[in-house]
């Protein structure tokens, strides 16, 4: 059986539910997962044209609701991108929160 590259000799160290999962680490998949994505996006195109929805809203339709997920969208990417610095500097810990490195009381070692 051909063994991806990135998964562990011993198989024993693993979780169980996690050695399902070992085909994923496959080059061949990691390089060509994206033509399963567009796949499914033109899969799920060609369904929503032979089977519209049955009721539309009222607001569906128009050029205007088309236009309306990318502004909505624009706007939220925009949000998440100019609250980077204000949450950095608001979850952010000086460098030595944790102590320094060569503090050996953290350790329990005694210097003698």
């Amino acid at each position: 059986m051909h063994k991806p590259h990135d998964t562990p000799e011993n198989l024993d160290d693993i979780h169980p539910v996690s050695k399902k999962f070992l085909w994923l680490a496959n080059p061949k998949v990691k390089r060509n997962f994206i033509w399963f994505t567009v796949a499914c996006l033109i899969l799920t195109v060609i369904i929503g044209y032979f089977f519209p929805a049955k009721h539309p809203a009222p607001w569906e339709g128009g050029l205007l609701y088309a236009i309306s997920f990318g502004v909505i969208g624009f706007v939220a990417y925009s949000i998440v991108v100019f609250s980077a610095w204000p949450l950095f500097r608001a979850l952010s810990r000086p460098e030595d929160y944790y102590g320094e490195d060569d503090d050996d009381t953290l350790s329990g070692e005694d210097d003698v």
